[in-house]
């Protein structure tokens, strides 16, 4: 056994008396295993191995004791955890950018991390070593870049590479995929997989992601408010839960594998029309020169009343550009755009009041999207104040409760303020505000990539139901495919600024046609652990092209194995079944 905990509470004084993040938890490691601790947000999971390295607040009080490879770590009354830490027990965070120094280059601040636990080694030899390690490619430039100028997922890499170039006994992993898009997070899962193996450490991965623990853990913990409600294996945890918090989690988890079957393909009556629209933006480049930034390239696509158009892709292939497009926020480069039938141009004024009041947005991040200093009540009313001023004060009120009826709350919430509130409740907010004025249209962007998955369960059935009730379109922006698949009606794929894939949501996740569709689909881990442990997956490799030096050809090219020399100097779209395809080798690999 390589670390034992026995009684661990971690507590926090507050006004309101004291606050037990983790309440007397016995955990066990054993040496080459890799345990999954999973709970929802506030669950205790990072509070409890922060404990074990030392990197609580100075306000925390810890109770307990915990031993590293027979060694006291901490008690009552000593505390041994720096001593350990780094070297012997070691902890990846999920946020790179706040884990780096942007002022350091990755050389300075690895070599920093070697300074302080190997002063005598030859630290670029070891950099390089541990760079390569974590297949970082041109190693030696990567050196001398700045955290800025890599991709999120090779400022993760670097994170890993600064943790394991110690070698330590222990690797913490603390949702070092969240905020990865889904190809990126494969290959993080897999790297992490195979340097376990290189340098035979034990890991302790946390998470609230039930489909990431699947493929990857020997045991899990499940915590909840501070507690340990259930332990297991993964198969026994996902096929035979005991505690119904843990059958709640899994019956939440959205799966890519399952079909649709509340879908509707098509729609007769066109809301938004966008026949080859661009968007560019203007890059300044020394005192005088600008780039050219492609964000969208001739994205065509239709939004029928009622529907539900899903769009996908990794980060940066144009999603949020092109719905603030639709949302006419920004207008088109390029393109024709008609929305509830008439041409959106910038000097059409009357159609950008029409769209202000029958197109809402829903965010992602629910709190950025509320004024701190309003309260709910406020929030919810402004729009109709904005777009009916004349309305009696009484039936503003009348409308706000309704709207919070609607969501899921009442009127208790009328005179409370955003941070009063839960991140769930939050997002029901920004939803009930989005309704006020029965728009037409809602655009959703990743509306519940920041929720939990019992929180986004519920968001999403109450989507549905929005939809159900005032017969809204909505564009549901996501990188979350297991999500879409649940909720869409149709499906669009983005890459680089253009459509390369879109079908019926079965017939995208069912029969993919383009090599890039196929690969987002694959990387999507399964939540459970018989399939995902036996599933073969081909790891999409390398980032995409510069959106202001394209190549010619098919963008996705570079990364695709099925590419030839006609491929890097044409694209074309074509029609496979009902499915609209980015690719002139399509029907040949299909």
């Amino acid at each position: 056994m390589i670390l034992s905990i026995k009684g661990l509470s971690v507590t926090y004084q507050s006004d309101d008396g004291p606050i037990f993040a983790v309440n007397d938890i016995d955990l066990s490691l054993q040496e080459k295993e890799t345990l999954a601790i999973v709970g929802e947000s506030g669950s205790g999971k990072t509070q409890s191995m922060l404990s074990i390295i030392g990197l609580l607040p100075e306000n925390a009080k810890i109770k307990g004791e915990a031993f590293f490879d027979n060694k006291l770590l901490f008690n009552q009354s000593n505390n041994h955890t720096a001593e350990y830490r780094g070297h012997e027990i070691g902890m990846i965070f999920q946020d790179p950018m706040t884990s780096l120094n942007p002022y350091l280059t990755i050389e300075e601040q690895l070599g920093l991390v070697l300074k302080k636990h190997l002063p005598d080694e030859d630290h670029r030899k070891i950099i390089l070593e541990a760079l390569n390690d974590v297949k970082i490619p041109d190693p030696v430039s990567k050196m001398n870049q700045y955290p800025h100028e890599l991709s999120g997922g090779m400022r993760q890499r670097v994170m890993i590479a600064s943790v394991l170039m110690l070698k330590p006994k222990i690797l913490i992993a603390d949702e070092p995929t969240t905020a990865l898009d889904v190809t990126v997070q494969a290959q993080i899962l897999a790297l992490i997989k195979e340097l376990k193996d290189q340098i035979d450490t034990s890991i302790i991965f946390i998470t609230h992601d039930l489909g990431v623990v699947a493929g990857i853990s020997d045991r899990v913990v499940v915590m909840e408010k501070g507690k340990i409600v259930e332990e297991g294996t993964p198969e026994a945890i996902y096929h035979a839960p005991k505690h119904p918090y843990t059958q709640k989690l899994i019956a939440s988890i959205p799966r890519v594998d399952e079909k649709n079957f509340n879908h509707q393909a098509t729609f007769p009556n066109k809301i938004i029309d966008a026949q080859n629209i661009s968007m560019d933006y203007k890059i300044k480049k020394g005192w005088w020169a600008f780039d050219t930034l492609k964000a969208v390239r001739n994205v065509s696509c239709e939004l029928g009343q009622g529907e539900i158009l899903g769009v996908v892709g990794e980060s940066g292939c144009g999603k949020s550009t092109l719905a603030k497009s639709l949302a006419t926020m920004i207008y088109p480069t390029k393109g024709k755009l008609k929305i509830f039938g008439e041409e959106a141009a910038i000097g059409n004024q009357s159609l950008k009041k029409i769209t202000q009041k029958e197109v809402q947005m829903i965010f992602q991040d629910p709190m950025s999207s509320m004024n701190p200093r309003m309260n709910i009540e406020s929030i919810l009313s402004e729009p109709l104040w904005t777009h009916c001023p004349n309305m009696e004060k009484a039936s503003v009120r009348e409308k706000v409760i309704s709207a919070l009826e609607r969501v899921g709350l009442d009127s208790s919430a009328l005179f409370r303020y955003p941070h009063e509130f839960s991140g769930g409740q939050c997002q029901r907010i920004v939803i009930a505000r989005a309704l006020m004025l029965k728009p037409k249209v809602i655009i959703c962007d990743e509306p519940v990539s920041a929720l939990d998955v019992s929180i986004r369960k519920q968001v999403l059935e109450l989507l549905l139901t929005i939809r159900k009730e005032i017969n809204a379109s909505l564009l549901f922006i996501s990188h979350d495919l297991s999500v879409v698949r649940q909720i869409c009606d149709n499906v669009m794929v983005m890459y680089l600024g253009q459509v390369v894939e879109q079908a019926e949501v079965n017939e995208l996740f069912d029969s993919p046609k383009h090599p890039y569709t196929k690969a987002l689909i694959e990387a999507v881990p399964i939540p459970d652990p018989y399939i995902q442990k036996q599933r073969e997956l081909k790891l999409m490799d390398g980032d995409p092209p510069s959106p202001i030096n394209l190549p010619s050809g098919c963008s996705f090219a570079g990364r695709c194995a099925f590419n030839n020399d006609q491929c890097k100097s044409e694209q074309q779209l074509i029609k496979i079944d009902s499915s609209l395809v980015a690719c002139i080798r399509a029907r040949e690999i299909n």
